[in-house]
């Protein structure tokens, strides 16, 4: 808040130094000895107050600047202050064009970092490490081509169970592989066979039985099996990459 000065003998001069056509009356107030009026520090170090004084506030209509108006009983002067409202109106503007920007930067920012987290949560869910397990090496081949295609780049492929089991051995990490997808006839080691023994190596890794679709009603009955754990053959690209990405969901979730 900014004061402008300005010291005048009596209303006379007042009323020479302002155009009163343009002042409008806010308020009057009379400061006796028991009055109450409170002021804050900074204005009464301003305005020099005294009991029996006249305080009259005053509006400019134009440009809304306050006028207040000390007439000192005692004296017989006048004092008057111009609030320039302008420059507090400057200050509160810039105060919420700041706020404003801040806003728009949080908001940007919370933009960015939601994308980035998008991106991110995609790049991790196509950096899965994926194994397929199949004796029909064109099936399998089909099976590694929806995966690729879709964008799923960590896939390996078996159409040997007993070199899963030894791959299995091999590997540094048990838990390397997050999903398994397992044909369940095969010859020597079935796929349920296959799977009770990968779980020994790792328990928490999500597997999709592949399997015709006579043989699902008994893999659900029998093995407990969900159904939404079982890919029906024949399949085409949209169904098999639907259960994939609905399985890698759950795994997401889960961890």
């Amino acid at each position: 808040m900014r004061f402008n000065v300005k010291k005048t003998s009596n209303l006379d001069s007042f009323s020479s130094l302002f155009d009163i056509n343009r002042l409008i009356t806010i308020d009057t107030t009379r400061v006796d000895d028991h009055s109450r009026l409170t002021l804050t520090r900074k204005i009464k170090k301003v305005l020099p107050v005294m009991p029996k004084d006249t305080i009259t506030v005053y509006q400019d209509r134009y440009n809304k600047d306050l006028i207040v108006v000390i007439q000192h009983d005692e004296s017989n002067t006048t004092d008057s202050f111009i609030i320039k409202t302008k420059s507090i109106n400057s200050r509160t503007n810039a105060f919420h064009n700041n706020k404003a920007i801040e806003e728009k930067k949080q908001q940007q920012q919370e933009i960015i970092s939601n994308h980035q987290q998008i991106t991110k949560k995609k790049n991790t869910v196509h950096d899965i490490n994926i194994l397929i397990v199949d004796d029909d090496e064109d099936l399998l081949k089909v099976f590694e081509y929806f995966l690729k295609t879709e964008g799923y780049h960590n896939v390996q492929i078996f159409s040997d169970p007993k070199k899963v089991i030894k791959h299995f051995i091999q590997l540094k990490k048990e838990d390397y592989y997050e999903l398994a997808i397992i044909d369940v006839r095969m010859p020597i080691i079935n796929g349920i066979q296959l799977y009770q023994i990968l779980t020994i190596f790792h328990p928490e890794m999500k597997v999709l039985f592949v399997t015709a679709l006579d043989a699902a009603s008994e893999l659900t009955s029998l093995f407990k099996i969900k159904e939404e754990d079982i890919i029906k053959k024949p399949c085409n690209y949209d169904q098999f990459i639907q259960k994939i990405n609905g399985s890698i969901l759950k795994v997401f979730e889960s961890s």
